[in-house]
């Protein structure tokens, strides 16, 4: 099994079913439970507020100008987890718009947007997750996961699935509550290898960085290694390729649109190295091999469509980084 294999799988895996805290300690379960919602904000921007606030940022990166957006003196920038300042990084190299890829998740109840793009910097395709977060009408936080082509696993060339833009029928919607205890229980089940867990649509599909992990008519097997990406979400996760997985932390909702059905979460993924093999059905043992003995964490932005209570699809950007960093929030 290749190195790049075992990274791509290793990254794609961040969507599937759920865990059980009752085999953990009390202090293991205070450590991996998912931080409170932030305090709901004054309902002073709402989501076509929080769209054309996302958009003014985006704007203002292209021009490579922050004054170009409404933001607060005080605003903080992450980009893959450090902390920049506003001439750095994106906003110094950002060259193109979004055109074919443009996922937003407006929450006006915590006054803040979630968002999962394809843009251009330098000329080059990237993806574009993260948040804003708007307080008094102006941006306070901005969160920034990038993928660039060159150095991350990824398909640069995608659209928008319609489903996303979709509103749910009000007789199919669930509660806030429900929606970030579903999206808990995903990585739950990643975390503690726990089967049939989530309630996962039979169609259940799921896309990491624009390309398909889950339920993917044209995915092939590797040399010596099982045929997962085929498998929908329930099979993904029931197939325990991703005992790897050491523990999913530093878990926030950043995000929920009731109208569309749409729940967006920032998780850390931790992978510290040691994990020799598992047993997969119908396969057998299956030996790890690569970046899977590597320490390193992923930082993710992974969201959720969730119709009738069940997930029907999945959309996260997620980026490897150093093992035991934080997510800087």
């Amino acid at each position: 099994m290749s190195t790049q294999f075992i990274r791509t799988a290793i990254l794609g895996l961040v969507i599937a079913a759920g865990a059980s805290a009752c085999s953990k300690s009390g202090d293991q379960q205070a450590e991996n439970t998912q931080e409170a919602a932030p305090a709901p904000a004054a309902a002073t921007c709402d989501a076509t507020c929080l769209n054309n606030d996302l958009d003014l940022v985006l704007e203002a990166m292209i021009a490579h100008d922050p004054s170009k957006a409404p933001l607060a003196d005080n605003v903080r920038y992450t980009e893959n987890g450090v902390q920049l300042e506003l001439n750095d990084g994106l906003w110094g190299t950002a060259s193109g718009l979004p055109t074919t890829y443009k996922l937003t998740v407006p929450d006006p109840t915590l006054g803040q947007i979630a968002f999962h793009i394809l843009m251009q910097e330098s000329g080059d395709p990237i993806w574009l997750g993260g948040r804003l977060k708007v307080e008094n009408q102006k941006i306070t936080e901005i969160e920034a996961i990038v993928i660039r082509k060159d150095g991350g696993f990824g398909n640069f060339d995608r659209t928008l699935a319609p489903i996303w833009t979709t509103v749910v029928d009000p007789a199919q919607r669930v509660s806030r509550e429900k929606m970030a205890d579903i999206a808990n229980m995903y990585f739950d089940a990643l975390q503690d290898n726990k089967a049939d867990y989530v309630p996962f649509a039979d169609d259940c599909g799921r896309v990491e960085n624009g390309i398909t992990t889950a339920n993917d008519p044209n995915a092939k097997a590797r040399p010596g290694g099982p045929n997962i990406g085929i498998l929908s979400c329930a099979g993904n996760i029931n197939s325990m390729m991703w005992r790897y997985i050491t523990k999913i932390d530093q878990r926030r909702t950043v995000a929920i649109d009731e109208e569309h059905g749409i729940v967006s979460e920032v998780v850390m993924f931790n992978h510290a190295g040691t994990a020799d093999s598992t047993e997969i059905p119908g396969f057998g043992e299956y030996k790890y091999t690569g970046s899977a003995h590597q320490p390193f964490n992923a930082l993710v932005l992974e969201t959720f469509k969730i119709v009738d209570g069940k997930v029907h699809w999945i959309a996260a950007t997620l980026d490897t980084i150093p093992y035991g960093s934080k997510t800087g929030w």
